[in-house]
């Protein structure tokens, strides 16, 4: 504006409502128009539709923000050990990226025809954390998922999916949702979900992060619970182990020991990181360690169970004959 009363040329860009009722975006280039003597006669202007640039820029931007967002995010939970931590840090900051009001995660068990909704994240709106019947949220919701289907619900009261569950979604402060399927061995397993409080138009970017997060989050939940099985398994089996009365070992692919019991310890009569690093072939007898070399060897190249004899100092140095089993792991 500040060029026209000096008849300069000008250009801007701006949305312009198209006849048929789209706004498009316009780059207008105007240029003053003067005849021979100089005098100004009015301008001359020229516009082009630049919409497909600006959709094309914005949707690079929307890309580079959920890279980042993803990227900060798998960050974030890679040192996370369970479950619960995982989803209190995955419900937070998807909440804050597409700003709504409540973001969890339900379990759905096909045979009980239930939902198990876990401590979700809210934003001044009540939580909805607790088991529900399948249908207690609308049964076509649940027929959706279970095809694999992505739900997206602008306004619970006008979606007919919903309208048997409209007194829930009234507690729960829910206008509008979405919902992203996880589907392992050709079944629902579980579903991620954003509430929204207020009547909301949910863009297809919204929907495919959600999707995205989703199935990263199940991944890592799997991982934490196979990991936490582990753990849970190494510890029996090192309970059980420690209470028997004979030497019981484990050894890495390098031959160190992973872990020795506590006869073993006390056999070694030092503490358990001494035993544990100890070179099990300094104690064996000289006239045995070739052979026990040499079966060693055969049993790792055949694999399988193998036991056999060779005589050890004890550490009061007598020497004493034990048989020793031992199973290749692949």
């Amino acid at each position: 504006a500040r060029h026209r009363p000096k008849h300069r040329p000008y250009g801007f860009e701006a949305r312009f409502l198209r006849a048929d009722g789209a706004w498009r975006w316009m780059r207008v280039a105007v240029n003053p128009r003067f005849d021979a003597d100089g005098q100004f006669m009015g301008y001359v202007g020229l516009s082009f539709d630049v919409t497909d640039s600006h959709e094309a820029i914005g949707l690079i931007a929307r890309q580079e923000r959920r890279q980042s967002f993803l990227l900060a995010l798998t960050d974030s939970l890679r040192d996370l050990t369970s479950p619960h931590a995982i989803m209190a840090e995955v419900e937070r900051a998807l909440g804050a990226e597409l700003q709504v009001q409540r973001v969890g995660y339900g379990e759905v068990d096909q045979e009980r025809r239930t939902v198990s909704m876990s401590r979700d994240w809210t934003a001044d709106v009540a939580s909805a954390q607790g088991e529900f019947s399948l249908d207690d949220f609308g049964g076509g919701l649940i027929s959706d998922l279970a095809a694999g289907r992505a739900v997206t619900i602008s306004d619970v009261r006008q979606d007919l999916r919903t309208q048997d569950a409209l007194e829930i979604f009234e507690r729960l402060q829910t206008r509008s949702l979405i919902r992203a399927p996880l589907i392992r061995s050709g079944r629902l397993r579980a579903f991620m979900y954003a509430h929204d409080s207020k009547v909301r138009e949910w863009t297809d970017g919204e929907l495919g992060l959600l999707q995205e997060v989703a199935g990263r989050t199940w991944t890592e939940i799997e991982r934490t619970r196979a990991e936490a099985e582990v753990r849970e398994s190494e510890e029996r089996f090192r309970a059980i182990a420690d209470t028997a009365p004979v030497l019981i070992w484990v050894t890495q692919q390098d031959r160190t020991r992973a872990f020795v019991n506590q006869a073993y310890v006390a056999y070694s009569g030092g503490s358990y990181e001494e035993a544990r690093l100890m070179d099990w072939r300094a104690i064996i007898h000289p006239d045995d360690l070739p052979r026990h070399r040499e079966g060693v060897e055969r049993h790792l190249a055949t694999g399988g169970a193998h036991a056999r004899t060779y005589r050890i100092r004890r550490e009061d140095g007598a020497w004493i004959w034990v048989e020793a089993t031992s199973q290749v792991l692949r």
